[in-house]
């Protein structure tokens, strides 16, 4: 009887063994399917260093665009371009070499320029010289004889006297005047000047003086112009030269700048008279301003003259 209790005993042990080893390797088997499962869906994990951009507003980082650096070879040599002329100066001007084809009427230009200069010195010697050579080359054509040259400098403001009337036979300043210009060209400096009819402009060139008249404006005097493109219309533009109130120092005192004409050369009303009797009848005037196009294309200003 004990041998049979003990053998029950023995398979009872025996079959408890068995399922424990038999649970112990269902679990085993279960925790190494959750791994492989787990090794299967989880994602994969991205390095920082290739991690695409956050993306930023435009607003906030400008685009730079960057340029590749160029090989050696692809250099190319630079043309040079044509250098842009040069700004046309006076005394550029002055210097080229005239062409004389005529027995000078100045042979000692330096000589008339340092006497003048004694006289006056607001008058730019430049300026002077250029007057000069208009007025020589159209003494060659007979278009004076009576040896008298008028200046007028516009560059200069209406405030100063920038007319000169000078007599060459004697070198002799005859008179230093305030004039006025055309009330379109400017107020206190001359800056537009024109050709063309209605414009209430100045013009500038080369003049000859003509009959004196007396008109609504009183005592005046007729020009002709010479420089054609800048003053040939002044005759029929009536552009003349007159007396006018408005041209006195005390007006220069109380507005700053001299009244203004419809184009004509305005002068003291005072003086006007005795003035254009001294240049009336073909003498010549010379209207200066620094209009590089005028100064390179005047026939009274070029090299030489047909």
């Amino acid at each position: 009887m004990k041998k049979l209790v003990s053998i029950i005993i023995i398979l009872i042990l025996c079959a408890f063994s068995t399922s424990l080893i038999s649970s112990e390797k269902v679990k085993k088997e279960t925790a190494q399917k959750q791994n492989e499962h787990t090794a299967v869906s989880a994602p994969s994990v991205t390095p920082a260093a290739v991690l695409p951009p956050k993306k930023t507003s435009a607003k906030n980082i400008p685009q730079v665009a960057v340029q590749p650096k160029p090989k050696a070879s692809d250099a190319k040599p630079i043309k040079q371009g044509k250098k842009p002329p040069p700004e046309v100066k006076i005394s550029k001007i002055l210097k080229k070499p005239t062409k004389v084809i005529h027995q000078s009427t100045f042979p000692n230009e330096q000589r008339i320029v340092n006497a003048i200069e004694k006289q006056t010195t607001q008058l730019d010697p430049k300026v002077l010289r250029l007057a000069l050579r208009a007025y020589d080359r159209a003494e060659v054509k007979h278009l004076d004889k009576q040896h008298i040259l008028t200046i007028v400098d516009f560059s200069m403001p209406s405030s100063k006297e920038r007319l000169w009337v000078i007599d060459l036979n004697h070198n002799k300043v005859l008179y230093h005047l305030l004039v006025a210009h055309g009330k379109n060209s400017g107020k206190l400096y001359a800056r537009h000047f024109s050709n063309n009819f209605n414009t209430l402009e100045s013009s500038i060139g080369l003049f000859e003086t003509k009959q004196a008249y007396v008109g609504s404006l009183g005592y005046s005097l007729r020009l002709k112009g010479l420089t054609p493109g800048y003053n040939n219309n002044a005759y029929r533009r009536d552009v003349v030269v007159h007396g006018a109130w408005y041209v006195s120092p005390w007006v220069v005192k109380r507005y700053g700048y001299l009244g203004l004409t419809w184009g004509c050369f305005g002068l003291n009303s005072k003086i006007n008279r005795p003035v254009i009797n001294k240049i009336k009848d073909g003498t010549l005037l010379f209207a200066y301003y620094p209009d590089k196009k005028w100064l390179t294309t005047s026939p009274w200003l070029k090299e030489s003259i047909s």
